[in-house]
């Protein structure tokens, strides 16, 4: 019941003739273990002062 309560709040805000979108966070395969998951990306490269990225040589 608490789900329709904010579902029905949420239909509230929506335009006249519109229909609403759902989006998910995250994948139910992926959550469940059964899919794939998407790898991290790289670290960023240090380009402090102190690594000399960045400087005249």
């Amino acid at each position: 019941m608490t789900d329709r309560r904010f579902e029905e709040q949420a239909r509230s805000y929506l335009l006249p003739g519109t229909t609403p979108e759902a989006t998910h966070a995250f994948d139910a395969a992926v959550a469940a273990g059964k899919g794939h998951r998407v790898p991290a990306p790289p670290p960023a490269p240090d380009v402090s002062p102190a690594s000399g990225a960045g400087q005249d040589g």
